[in-house]
């Protein structure tokens, strides 16, 4: 009896879903009555990155941070720089060196119109970003450039094979408010909307067809927006910030060139002495300061730990070794009275604004406390900082600069960096050897025996996606956005 129940009421069931479904027994609405609405299919998941719509598309224009990363899609340049600072011939198609000099030959491509890339376009874009704010220290470094038989010849005031890495600027070609680019996408419109499109001028490995641009204006607001959805991807600096992501997402940490050191005074006659600092550059365990990874990469010089030049070098990872700076300090004529060496009470100056180098400057200070040097970090607003510097208010600062894209190193000898009172000849000296391609390590034992600066981190940003996109992404510092694009959306 109850097995006849349950075919009885199945029996319904299914007359009742035919009768509203037509007599065919297909479940698709009648249209003839439009009395019965399908079930909407999922949406299509949407790319969106951030952009500022309200600055100018012109990459040698705008000071924005979030059109500057979306501008390697569309405005490549002669050369693309690899995550070790390794530079990939892109409009190039060939290169030659001599010298200080490099005459560059260039693919048969077309900007995004259709219109072919000259020689003439690549010395104009030269030409606009020498004036240009992003760009105009590039010119630090290229004395010349120009047009020679369809080639770009480009003449630098250093040996040109390191100076390579400075050629990845925008080559665009003007002619509206948007200036037109060879990258894998352009700037175009769906109805009122700007968005970018996969160029389908070039071959290139974006597979991503359309990519919706979403206006932010400042930093703030970027969390706020891949919250809702309204970006798919956002760059976080996660060791400065409190701040809670939503929704189905990854995390890729990446060095950027944003180096972090401790400079000394060396008005103060206890740093005068080279010995000393090397000490001090002894006491400190990097590995143990940068203990969260996914912010900092350690290094005891002043060379990005990923630059290629590097490979040539044999370097020792690590310069930890404590009892050596209690033997300089020993035979310098300090002594340990009541734990602490009888140098004195110093002081690191920090800006209080960035909880990042809050957090390395206490690090620092309990290290050489517990070695037996008494040190008070001192916080300060950045005016304050920035006063205290000028003024000698010191015994240590510390100090975080974005170190030139060829790594040139002597920049730490310069007045806006260097409140030390000394200049050091060990910055040239690792410079050009990292130039020359020396596989001794001389010029790097001459930057400890020195020892100018305390050498602590490079910085690490992290890029934060959506699952939407399938691809494995390994962003750097010049390509934010890198193999992002290469792979299919699904909905999450």
């Amino acid at each position: 009896m109850e097995k006849f129940k349950r075919c009885l009421i199945y029996l319904i069931v299914t007359l009742t879903v035919l009768s509203l479904s037509g007599c065919d027994g297909s479940t698709e609405p009648n249209n003839s009555n439009g009395s019965v609405s399908s079930v909407p299919a999922p949406a299509e998941p949407i790319a969106a990155l951030p952009f500022d719509l309200l600055e100018s598309f012109d990459p040698f224009k705008t000071a924005s941070a979030f059109n500057h990363a979306v501008f390697p899609l569309v405005y490549p340049g002669l050369f693309i720089n690899d995550a070790d600072f390794s530079s990939v011939p892109y409009l190039a198609s060939g290169y030659t060196v001599s010298g200080k000099q490099v005459t560059v030959t260039l693919k048969n491509l077309v900007f995004s119109d259709g219109t072919p890339v000259t020689a003439a376009d690549v010395v104009n874009s030269f030409s606009y970003a020498r004036s240009s704010e992003r760009y105009s220290s590039r010119f630090k470094y290229i004395t010349s450039f120009k047009e020679k038989n369809g080639s770009v010849v480009i003449t630098f005031k250093q040996n040109a094979e390191l100076c390579l890495a400075l050629l990845d600027i925008p080559v665009i070609k003007r002619g509206g408010e948007v200036p037109l680019g060879i990258g894998s996408y352009a700037f175009g419109k769906d109805g009122a909307k700007t968005v970018l499109v996969k160029n389908s001028k070039i071959s290139s490995d974006a597979v991503i067809e359309k990519i919706n641009l979403y206006s932010i204006g400042d930093a703030s607001s970027t969390v706020h927006s891949f919250n809702k959805k309204s970006v798919s991807a956002v760059l976080s600096e996660l060791s400065t910030n409190t701040v809670i992501f939503k929704g189905n997402y990854e995390i890729k940490s990446y060095i950027t060139n944003n180096f972090v050191f401790i400079g000394f005074n060396t008005y103060n006659p206890l740093f005068a002495d080279k010995g000393i600092r090397k000490a001090f550059n002894a006491v400190i365990d990097r590995s143990l300061i940068c203990s969260v990874p996914e912010f900092s990469e350690p290094v005891w010089h002043p060379i990005n730990p990923l630059h290629y030049g590097l490979s040539s070098f044999e370097l020792p990872d690590s310069i930890y070794m404590p009892d050596l700076a209690e033997d300089i300090l020993v035979q310098k004529g300090y002594k340990k009275r009541n734990g602490y060496y009888n140098v004195g009470e110093l002081t690191l100056i920090v800006n209080s604004e960035d909880s990042f180098k809050l957090s390395l400057a206490d690090a620092v200070a309990k290290q050489l406390n517990a070695f037996g040097i008494k040190v008070a970090v001192k916080a300060l607003t950045f005016d304050n900082y920035s006063k205290a510097l000028s003024a000698g208010q010191f015994d240590l600062y510390l100090a975080e600069t974005v170190m030139p894209i060829n790594m040139d190193v002597t920049v730490l000898n310069g007045a806006s960096l260097n409140f030390s009172g000394s200049s050091y000849l060990s910055f040239d000296s690792v410079y050009n050897a990292l130039a020359s391609g020396d596989t001794a390590s001389l010029a790097f034992d001459g930057f400890i025996d020195e020892s100018p600066i305390i050498s602590l981190c490079y910085r690490k940003n992290q890029l934060v996606y959506s699952r939407i996109f399938t691809a494995d992404p390994s962003p750097f510092q010049f390509s934010l956005y890198n193999g992002l694009l290469t792979s299919e959306l699904q909905n999450i």
